[in-house]
């Protein structure tokens, strides 16, 4: 659970790199847990570990992930509320085969009707949706 205890969330640093160096971290933890000469006191230890951890993720990190969660998740919401048509979305802030791939989660819908950005092309008959980071919703436009 060690690498998921970010103490400051870095969008420019892969989790990948942080991992890496929780592994020293790790070593770390289980040498000091060896050196310990009481099984109470390195099973607390753990537990407490386990139980910081766990609020930790609970408190911070589930926002975190909703967060990024949130332009796929309003697609998805969009997609379920309306029949399938061509979508332009703008400013979706991920890879567009993310949007298109939500398409493979509501009938009807398929990867060909979603534009996020890898289309120069203007799409005359497209339902525009921008993106709002600070209502984490679309604008219907």
């Amino acid at each position: 659970m060690a690498p998921y205890l970010f103490l400051s969330y870095m969008g420019h640093l892969p989790s990948r790199q942080v991992y890496l160096a929780t592994m020293i971290l790790s070593v770390s933890l289980s040498a000091f847990l060896t050196l310990l000469q009481s099984r109470r006191l390195a099973a607390g230890f753990i537990l407490l570990f386990v139980i910081c951890n766990t609020g930790y993720i609970h408190l911070r990190k589930d926002g975190q992930f909703e967060d990024r969660a949130a332009p796929t998740a309003r697609l998805l919401e969009y997609m379920q509320t309306h029949k399938p048509q061509s979508l332009d979305l703008k400013g979706f802030p991920y890879n567009p085969w993310v949007a298109k791939l939500t398409t493979r989660l509501c009938p009807g819908w398929f990867p060909a009707l979603v534009h996020a950005g890898d289309d120069p092309r203007p799409c005359p008959h497209c339902i525009v949706l921008r993106w709002n980071p600070t209502t984490q919703s679309y604008l219907n436009r």
